[in-house]
C-alpha cells in the first residue's frame, strides 16, 4: 500500500465519522459502510505487516485501525435499535 492510499482511507475513516455524527445515513447506507469499514481494516493489516518497520506509516495506520473500530460499534448500535 501506497502513502496516497493510506491517506486516503484515512480521509474516507474521518469523513464517515463526521456524517456519523450529524446522522447522514439511513440503515441500507450503514450497511455498505459497514461492509466498507471491513475492507479497510483488512488493507491497512495488510499494508501494517509489509511496512511495519516504518513507524510513521504505523502510527497513521493505528489511528485509522482505531477510528475503523468506533465506527463500526457506532453503526452496528444504530442498526440493532
Amino acid at each position: 500500500m501506497t502513502w496516497f492510499e493510506a491517506e486516503e482511507f484515512a480521509k474516507y475513516v474521518f469523513g464517515l465519522e463526521t456524517a456519523l455524527d450529524e446522522w447522514q445515513y439511513g440503515n441500507m447506507r450503514l450497511r455498505a459502510e459497514l461492509a466498507e469499514l471491513n475492507r479497510v481494516e483488512r488493507k491497512m493489516w495488510n499494508a501494517l505487516g509489509n511496512k511495519g518497520r516504518d513507524r510513521v506509516f504505523a502510527v497513521l495506520a493505528d489511528e485509522v485501525l482505531v477510528r475503523v473500530r468506533r465506527c463500526r460499534q457506532e453503526i452496528r448500535e444504530r442498526l440493532m435499535a
